[in-house]
């Protein structure tokens, strides 16, 4: 009788060894790398925030005749949501631990603007595009991983701060007026541009490689990013940073 319960207790840790062992290696092939390359793509909506932005939407800062700001953008169609726009970005970052990590990204957008209207000579509004190609590099902290190093979250908390350039490519000027008689404020020349920013990811886990994150940052270069420089401006005076707010939603894959 002992015997048999000897070795019924024998089994069942034989049982229980065998099946904490499988747990803990099943355990093991889910839990990801926390020290290496990943590569992430995204894309979304960014808001331009530059020196006339505010020509979208609020008519009071305006020096022109009452209502004919409104009548102009009115007239064209354009509002507040045309400060919206589409941008893509390709990302290749490595993680020195679960901590602490570097990325560099590439990013390709359309931004919007407008030209000076508060000149009399311009009348009114004058709204463009103009598409963009910025590079940065990031320092990337991890919260999650650095409270709980040894653990894998389903969400990750991250937060990151970088500096770059951008460069503005070409723009849809169809709209701006012809201001070379004089009397011009800006001068429209889309040039290399330092930027720098910080934003926040909150990365979900999917797979031992795989995640799906959330990325919103604000983003700010020096002036002329839009094309505008101010000239001798009274009026209006410019912000000396043209500024992005980006969101995004994306994937990266986890070597």
């Amino acid at each position: 009788m002992k015997r048999i319960i000897l070795s019924a207790i024998m089994m069942g840790i034989c049982a229980i060894s065998a099946i904490a062992q499988e747990t803990r290696e099943t355990q093991e092939t889910k839990e990801r790398n926390f020290k290496g390359l990943n590569v992430a793509v995204q894309g979304g909506l960014l808001y331009s925030m530059n020196e006339n932005s505010w020509t979208y939407y609020n008519d009071d800062k305006s020096k022109l005749p009452d209502g004919e700001l409104k009548a102009s953008r009115d007239k064209l169609g354009y509002g507040m949501k045309d400060l919206f726009t589409p941008h893509a970005s390709l990302t290749v970052g490595y993680d020195f631990g679960h901590a602490f990590g570097v990325r560099a990204q590439a990013n390709f957008a359309n931004n919007a603007s407008a030209g000076n209207h508060n000149e009399q000579e311009a009348g009114g509004f004058y709204p463009y595009t103009f598409n963009s190609l910025s590079v940065f590099g990031d320092l990337v902290f991890n919260i999650s991983g650095f409270i709980t190093p040894e653990k894998q979250h389903l969400f990750e908390t991250k937060i990151y701060a970088g500096a770059g350039m951008g460069k503005g490519l070409n723009a849809d000027t169809q709209y701006l007026p012809d201001l070379s008689e004089g009397g011009a404020t800006y001068d429209i020349e889309l040039a290399n541009t330092f930027g720098f920013r910080a934003g926040l990811i909150e990365e979900l886990y999917i797979n031992k490689h795989l995640g799906a994150f959330i990325d919103v940052n604000l983003e700010a270069y020096t002036d002329q990013f839009n094309g505008f420089v101010s000239v001798d401006n009274e009026v209006d005076e410019s912000f000396p940073y043209d500024l992005r707010v980006v969101g995004s939603l994306g994937l990266v894959y986890h070597f």
